[in-house]
């Protein structure tokens, strides 16, 4: 799934991050009513800034169909994101190699945001890439198996 992300601003007036994330994991949902929020990334969410999400596989419609009637959502696939190997992938450079090859794989593109994310509830981590000129619309992505990652 790490191959999708959504952004908006959390502005249903007043902005309010836990109310824009209650939408989707609210305690009064049936548990198998709660999208799992996978990664998060984001800067300034309750002022002028945007909270990005990577939600879970299968889900990517549901959250938009819910979180739309009051915020104002974009999607984009066009970022790069890899697994991040070892056992243990928290540890020191991992980070780095994984922008190393963000930057190798598209060389001439500038770095807007980084996702560090879990895949599910195993233990694959991921990291997503996002760039100044990523092209972002405002439908989620309908192919949520790509091919290959990177």
């Amino acid at each position: 799934m790490p191959h999708a992300q959504t952004k908006s601003d959390t502005s249903a007036s007043p902005r309010n991050l836990a109310a824009f994330l209650d939408v989707l994991v609210s305690p009064t949902l049936q548990p198998a009513d709660r999208i799992n929020i996978e990664g998060v990334t984001g800067c300034g969410i309750e002022g002028e800034g945007k909270v990005a999400l990577a939600i879970e596989d299968g889900r990517l419609r549901e959250a938009h169909d819910r979180l739309s009637p009051n915020y104002t959502l974009e999607w984009t696939t066009d970022l790069y994101w890899e697994y991040l190997s070892g056992a243990n992938p928290n540890q020191p450079g991992t980070l780095l190699g994984a922008i190393e090859n963000a930057k190798a794989a598209h060389p001439d593109r500038a770095i807007d945001s980084v996702l560090i994310g879990q895949e599910g509830r195993g233990h694959k981590f991921y990291v997503q890439v996002t760039f100044v000129d990523s092209v972002w619309g405002p439908e989620p992505p309908t192919d949520e198996h790509p091919e290959q990652e990177g």
